[in-house]
């Protein structure tokens, strides 16, 4: 929910409280209020009447003087106390004892209520859709003073959303004349401005690193190549040599790799293209063909679907690239591979270890799994930063003596 919608249904639900309390109360003050004056008025027309009463010749037996609609005077025991007011069903009474020519009557004014009730509700209801109107008029204009004022955000949050570390030129935001969002502004600006230029040192890092320590290790190759050559050689010096050879071969290997993964989290594989992974996967097949004849292995193809995705086709062939060549390089002589493509999942399994891998271990950095000095480590640490990259998902199962490996590459 937007931060503009949560603050509308916090006065919403605000008004809804104020309307379902102010309008009872403010019924029940006007109630008191009409009540009271029409108590006034019967107490006035008391302290009128009762001088004229008093002057008229009232005798026993003799017809009531006529008086006023809503008044009666009636002959009644004495009656200790003074006035007493209350309500009847229409009604507001006033009942009076008095002392006229030595005897006791019972003076009784009404006023009718009805008429008072129709003002008031009419009243209330003018009342309550002035409220209604009046606070409706509050929330649309606070909410189109809302989405004014945070217009300056949603072209931040528009630009940053667009913004990229490899773009040439540094962050620019629109001025504001707010001053919470220009110092929000300030803060992203320079944010992404650091960003960039750790993504700068970063790349220049790795493109200087593949430079210079590809020279050298190629001339110590080379040198190692030539000496192979020299003789007489022992063969306690060869040993050292093929020992040496190997090792310059790992560096290079694990130079290439840590290399690969900087660029890949630098995301310096801007280009993307709809490519096959079936294609892809055939062509490394055919590639790995000496590897797989050489372990005598058995190769099982299943695919449902082309698998087409949209990515670097340079990083489709490493991330299949290094899921085949585990799945053959871990694998037993005379043993199974099996590549499946369905409903946008690769599934890549082998023959291998009697045992399920470590899943907390598989994917993290120089985690080697076996002891085939051929092995970086990198290996699957690649093929999850890739996935990680494309929003892929990378998931290991063990099941039928089979250890498997699927890249859902499609939702």
């Amino acid at each position: 929910m937007k931060l503009l919608n949560k603050t509308l249904q916090y006065y919403f639900w605000l008004s809804i409280v104020l309307l379902m309390v102010a309008i009872p109360v403010f019924y029940f003050v006007l109630q008191r209020i009409v009540i009271s004056n029409i108590d006034a008025s019967l107490v006035a027309s008391k302290t009128e009447l009762i001088p004229r009463l008093r002057v008229m010749e009232i005798h026993p037996g003799t017809p009531q003087p006529r008086l006023e609609d809503g008044v009666t005077l009636e002959k009644a025991p004495p009656q200790p106390g003074g006035d007493s007011l209350y309500t009847t069903d229409k009604y507001r009474l006033l009942t009076s004892y008095l002392v006229i020519n030595q005897e006791t009557y019972r003076l009784q004014i009404k006023s009718s209520l009805a008429d008072h009730q129709r003002l008031i509700g009419s009243i209330i209801i003018l009342q309550s859709v002035l409220l209604i109107l009046l606070l409706s008029g509050l929330l649309l204009i606070n909410q189109s003073l809302a989405r004014r004022i945070w217009k300056p955000f949603y072209q931040t949050l528009r630009k940053l959303r667009a913004y990229k570390v490899d773009d040439p030129g540094p962050l620019q935001l629109a001025p504001s004349g707010i001053t919470e969002f220009a110092e929000l502004n300030t803060a992203v600006e320079q944010l992404a401005e650091r960003s960039r230029q750790s993504y700068l040192s970063q790349k220049e890092f790795a493109e200087n690193a593949s430079h210079e320590l590809r020279t050298p290790l190629a001339v110590f190759q080379g040198k190692l190549e030539m000496l192979m050559q020299t003789s007489p050689l022992s063969e306690q010096q060869a040993t050292l040599i093929t020992e040496l050879a190997d090792a310059s071969h790992r560096m290079a290997r694990l130079n290439k790799g840590l290399l690969l993964l900087t660029r890949i989290q630098n995301g310096q594989f801007p280009e993307t293209a709809e490519v096959s992974v079936r294609d892809t996967a055939k062509h490394l097949l055919a590639q790995y063909e000496p590897q797989i004849a050489q372990q005598q292995l058995r190769v099982e193809e299943d695919w449902l679907d082309e698998l087409k995705v949209t990515m670097s086709p340079n990083l489709l062939e490493v991330l299949l690239g290094n899921l085949l060549s585990n799945a053959i390089r871990h694998n037993v002589a005379e043993g199974k591979l099996v590549v499946k493509g369905a409903n946008g999942t690769l599934t890549i399994s082998n023959t291998g270890q009697p045992y399920p891998l470590p899943e907390e271990r598989i994917f993290q950095r120089f985690a080697k799994n076996s002891k085939d000095a051929e092995s970086m480590g990198l290996g699957l640490e690649i093929v999850r930063k890739i996935c990680d990259l494309y929003g892929f998902e990378v998931k290991y199962r063990w099941e039928n003596t089979l250890h498997s490996f699927q890249v859902i590459m499609k939702s």
